[in-house]
């Protein structure tokens, strides 16, 4: 049986693999878009945001830009 700190710091581990292996574009300021080319986006709402009931946004979001591999 696995107490519950072996099993946080196996999963740590698996979260650190799973970065490592899983690549990442590079992340591109807004200031920096080209119109006309696709971008990936993440978007990050609040805990409290009113769209995870299925509502409207009532949060401020972070919002993240990938380059799309070509």
């Amino acid at each position: 049986m696995m107490n519950w700190g072996r099993r946080q710091r196996m999963l740590a581990l698996e979260r650190k693999w799973a970065a490592s292996y899983t690549p990442t574009p590079p992340e591109i300021r807004a200031a920096d878009l080209v119109p006309g080319t696709h971008y990936a986006v993440l978007m990050r709402h609040a805990s409290t945001c009113w769209l995870r009931a299925g509502w409207r946004c009532t949060c401020k979001p972070v919002t993240r830009f990938y380059a799309e591999r070509d």
